[in-house]
């Protein structure tokens, strides 16, 4: 739903994504891919943070990194801006 959202919504208002990204590809997916304006991921650097303190909080948002790297490598991208729709199928 996330683009049609953004669509309608069209320079109004920013979208903001919140629940559901636990991997680095669905960062790049909601974030750039899908023109959301940001995406929270507090929810997996808590339950890092219960798990292991700051050091876990740190853990969580370094794989989150690199699972996005590692999309963005895959899909042919160099930089955040080189990511956008033309990289997802619908």
């Amino acid at each position: 739903m996330l683009p049609h959202v953004v669509d309608a919504v069209s320079d109004r208002c920013e979208v903001y994504v919140d629940g559901g990204i636990w991997r680095g590809e669905r960062r790049a997916q909601s974030d750039r891919a899908w023109r959301a304006r940001a995406v929270l991921v507090g929810r997996a650097v808590l339950w890092g943070l219960c798990v292991a303190g700051e050091e876990g909080a740190v853990q969580v948002l370094e794989i989150l990194r690199r699972e996005l790297d590692e999309a963005m490598l895959l899909c042919g991208c160099t930089k955040l801006s080189d990511i956008d729709g033309s990289l997802l199928k619908l």
